[in-house]
C-alpha cells in the first residue's frame, strides 16, 4: 500500500472517501482504490506515472466504484470562457461550504507521483 495510511487516518470524517481524483495511475492509484467508500468514485484525468490502471472487479461488483476519464482539453474546447468561469465560481462556492474534508496525495519515489 502507499504511504498514506498516516494522512489518511488524520481525516476528520469518520466516513472512508468516496471520491479518488487520479492523475497517476499505475499500482498507487490501484492501492488507493481499495480505501475507498463504497459507491466511489474514480475520476481518472492524467497518467504520470506511465504504468495502466488496473482496476480490481471486485470493488466494482461488492462495492460500486465508478470509473471515468475526464480529458480538461476537450471540455475546455467544448465550453466557453464564460462557462468555465461559472463553473469555477461553483466549485469554490463549494469549497466554501464544504464540511471538513481530507485531501490524501500519494507520491511515487521520484516524487512526482511516477514509481
Amino acid at each position: 500500500l502507499p504511504p498514506v495510511l498516516p494522512s489518511l487516518h488524520t481525516c476528520p470524517s469518520t466516513q472512508p472517501p468516496r471520491l479518488l481524483l487520479n492523475c497517476v495511475s499505475g499500482p498507487q492509484t490501484t492501492a488507493m482504490l481499495r480505501l475507498l467508500g463504497p459507491d466511489a468514485q474514480l475520476v481518472s484525468y492524467g497518467a504520470m506515472s506511465k504504468q495502466p490502471l488496473a482496476l480490481p472487479t471486485g470493488l466494482h461488483i461488492f462495492r460500486g466504484l465508478v470509473a471515468r476519464g475526464f480529458w480538461m482539453s476537450r471540455w475546455y474546447a467544448e465550453h466557453g470562457r464564460a462557462e468555465r468561469e461559472a463553473l469555477l465560481r461553483e466549485v469554490v462556492s463549494l469549497e466554501v461550504r464544504s464540511q471538513p474534508s481530507c485531501v490524501v496525495e500519494s507520491r511515487g519515489a521520484d516524487g512526482c507521483g511516477g514509481s
